[in-house]
């Protein structure tokens, strides 16, 4: 963790077969980087691995079993993600937000640099299959999807039943307060995955003690 924090002229990295586990904030601050190049036996790449990368033009995976939905959060200088051979082009107006993976499906969320939206970009890389989804996905250990949002104060239980109503019963809540405790908790509910019955509850009773 940190191991190579803030290495400020670091331009390439190309993580060998041998490692398993990177952890976070292991490339963090790493201002000058440009390409990345994951290989072989890799089982996790964590949350926040290359958090302050703010540089990343290109980023190579091979072989990885999981990557964490934060690993690769918000580069916008992104032009190119390789996995396993297929090359996906990050769109002019639009900046990467996320990449995840979890065995042979592949989530790579976007966000229009115009009006904010989020599209999801779902691959199957062993079928070769890939499919959009409008909206922040959030891909699961077993490889299933879910919404993900930022807040939960974004969000009302009438929005919540709907979710629910639609099949889904999870929600990935990445940020943000929480409307429970705001003053000792500002960040929120943070990168956590939540039964949306739960909170579907928890909100009512929000909005219930507010009236």
């Amino acid at each position: 963790m940190n191991s190579f924090q803030n290495c400020t002229s670091l331009k390439e990295i190309n993580i060998p077969p041998k490692v398993e586990i990177v952890y976070p904030g292991t490339f963090s601050g790493n201002s000058s980087l440009q390409s990345i190049t994951l290989n072989g036996n890799l089982s996790y790449l964590s949350a926040d691995a290359f958090i302050n990368c703010e540089n990343v033009r290109e980023v190579n995976i091979h072989g990885v079993e999981r990557i964490d939905y934060s690993a690769f959060m918000q580069k916008s200088s992104v032009q190119k993600i390789t996995i396993d051979g297929q090359e996906f082009t990050i769109g002019d107006n639009q900046q990467l937000f996320s990449v995840q993976k979890s065995g042979e499906k592949v989530a790579i969320v976007t966000q229009s640099k115009d009006n904010g939206h989020f599209s999801t970009q779902c691959i199957n890389v062993e079928k070769n299959t890939s499919k959009t989804i409008g909206n922040n996905i959030y891909l699961t250990d077993d490889g299933k999807l879910c919404y993900a949002i930022y807040s939960l104060a974004n969000v009302s239980s009438n929005t919540l039943s709907q979710l629910k109503k639609t099949g889904m019963t999870q929600l990935y809540i990445y940020g943000g307060e929480n409307e429970i405790t705001p003053n000792q908790h500002s960040e929120g509910m943070n990168f956590n995955l939540y039964n949306i019955e739960d909170l579907v509850q928890v909100k009512s009773k929000i909005e219930s003690i507010k009236s």
